[in-house]
């Protein structure tokens, strides 16, 4: 049974990985803006010998995170500095999966979590080393079908993760519970949630420790909205619906939605609007708090807004390092979008094969 599910879930990680392209990150629609039409250049930072799917920004500490895994191959965990690109990898364990939907989260401590499949990975700030602790393939109270193999994603893999203090929250397919964990793996807290939300495709959590997750990969329902599990066991619907994407803006959470709204159940939530930006679902948004990027992959346009302003700038290609004289095309797929501490904007491009920093005049 465990050969069969694991080959079943490479094949649902790809159609996974589909869903996020074609569904994940969406803007809400918003009337023609204001906009500075600047140059730009996507100067090519690193070249990746494995693609990376996913790029976190540190703003506090300095850092981008992104996790580099092939099937058999070596799997790492990567540290780029932001201030002058320089990247350390450490080890994580060697995997039969090829990355599409790795999470990664950051603690406050600057420690970050990797959810694998079906183990969890800690990094720790202060002795830079990597420890993991395995999850059960089988889970109290996971659904029926979860291991109905005719089903599109079987399994209980890690879906999403989200960093709580210094702890880690754990959103699994086919399990409609949120776990908590401490670093050595011992079990904190669970908080059942609705089936339509088990496997939730975002987990992101306030400061006050409040979690906030979207809907499951398998939800069944046309649209449904934001759910809030509170610190104290308490779980609420926020009304903002539509979301696709919920990211850390380092003062609170932006939430990614196509569906205007007027919900004001916590002010930690903000909905993302960026001027420029007109598709509802082909656009990947990362902020700072103070600097917001967009990229829209159905024009190569990238939108960054600031106190300053907005820059519209279209992106034909990513320049070589003058070493290796190697040219990128943007349009060949990013993967990912941060915004690091400094407002700097950073791209994983060519498919999650270039590192690339934007670099505007």
């Amino acid at each position: 049974m465990d050969s069969v599910l694991r080959n079943h879930r490479i094949k649902g990680a790809a159609a996974l990985a589909l869903v996020f392209v074609l569904a994940g990150f969406a803007l809400r629609a918003t009337a023609t803006p204001r906009a500075t039409t600047v140059s730009v250049t996507l100067m090519k930072v690193a070249t990746l010998d494995v693609p990376a799917h996913r790029l976190l920004a540190d703003t506090k500490h300095n850092a981008l995170w992104f996790v580099q895994m092939l099937s058999g191959s070596r799997t790492t965990l990567n540290r780029v500095n932001s201030s002058d690109g320089s990247i350390e990898a450490f080890d994580l364990p060697t995997t039969d999966y090829n990355g599409y939907t790795t999470t990664l989260a950051v603690s406050p401590s600057g420690s970050v979590w990797v959810g694998l499949p079906y183990t969890i990975a800690h990094w720790d700030s202060t002795s830079k080393t990597v420890s993991t602790f395995p999850l059960p393939l089988q889970v109290k109270g996971q659904l029926p079908t979860a291991f109905d193999v005719n089903q599109p994603l079987a399994g209980t893999w890690v879906a999403s993760i989200s960093a709580v203090g210094e702890n880690i929250a754990i959103s699994r397919l086919n399990v409609p519970a949120v776990q908590l964990f401490d670093v050595a793996g011992n079990q904190l807290a669970e908080t059942p949630v609705p089936d339509s939300y088990a496997g939730s495709r975002q987990l992101a959590s306030s400061a006050a420790g409040d979690l906030y997750a979207l809907a499951g990969y398998l939800s069944s329902a046309d649209v449904i909205d934001v759910l809030a599990l509170h610190a104290d066991g308490r779980t609420s619907h926020t009304g903002i619906l539509g979301a696709t994407g919920i990211s850390p803006t380092g003062v609170g959470l932006m939430v990614d939605t196509s569906i205007p709204t007027s919900a004001t159940a916590s002010q930690v939530l903000t909905t993302a609007t960026i001027p420029g930006v007109t598709s509802t679902s082909s656009a990947i948004t990362r902020s700072n708090g103070s600097v917001t990027a967009a990229w829209d992959w159905t024009r190569s346009l990238l939108s960054i807004s600031s106190s300053s302003g907005v820059q519209q700038v279209d992106v034909p290609e990513v320049q070589g390092v003058a070493t290796t004289g190697q040219i990128v095309s943007a349009k060949d797929s990013v993967t990912d979008v941060a915004v690091s501490g400094d407002g700097s904007v950073w791209l994983l491009a060519d498919g999650g094969r270039s590192l690339a920093k934007a670099n505007t005049k």
